[in-house]
């Protein structure tokens, strides 16, 4: 399913304004990504072995190589927004894909789109001709065999997720309700340095 233009409208919009490009909170958000050509996008996929969501691409295309979004915001292509680890969003399937540990492999065809925090991730699985939202969450950030047990739906189609983003939804609320998303700051104990500010909606 593709993203029509004027959710596209909607989401560049919101993209536009620092304040309101990701769900991160307190702290400067990253900077939308420069849009990917349709020669990266089918690079990807190649590498992939699988077609992008056309949502997704539209995305890619058409707004950013990621940078804005639900989260942290949608990780980008190669060339653009990274995950905190420095992985694109190939790289991060294939990554999750290699580790097979307790043998239970990572889903096929299960893009992880956004990161949260705290080892929780909005995943979109393009198995399926909707392409849905699912949540993983697990706090082993080094067992891709445990995320893998661990998804439950969020949203029925890739378009119907980024649609209740763009106007505003709280998908935080709607994956765990009742639960804040909050983190206090960091602070160096020794010398009281405040190494990274609290964010995110108090509880």
């Amino acid at each position: 399913m593709s993203v029509d233009s004027e959710l596209l409208k909607e989401i560049a919009w919101r993209a536009a304004d620092p304040a309101t490009r990701t769900d991160t909170g307190l702290g400067a958000p990253p900077d939308v990504a420069p849009r990917a050509s349709a020669d990266l996008c089918d690079a990807a996929e190649a590498s992939l072995g699988f077609s992008l969501p056309p949502a997704l691409r539209s995305l890619y295309l058409r707004v950013g190589n990621g940078g804005f979004g639900p989260g942290y915001g949608i990780v980008g292509l190669a060339g653009g927004h990274l995950s905190s680890h420095g992985e694109s969003l190939v790289e991060l399937y294939q990554v999750m894909r290699a580790d097979d540990a307790g043998g239970t492999q990572w889903p096929a065809r299960m893009l992880l789109l956004c990161d949260w925090g705290c080892a929780i991730w909005s995943c979109v699985d393009c198995a399926h001709a909707e392409f849905p939202v699912v949540v993983s969450d697990c706090a082993d950030l080094s067992r891709p065999s445990e995320r893998a047990q661990h998804p439950s739906a969020c949203h029925g189609s890739l378009a119907s997720w980024l649609r209740a983003w763009a106007r505003g939804v709280d998908l935080w609320a709607e994956m765990f309700p009742g639960r804040t998303l909050s983190k206090g700051p960091i602070v160096d104990p020794f010398t009281g340095e405040v190494l990274r500010p609290a964010r995110g909606r108090p509880a």
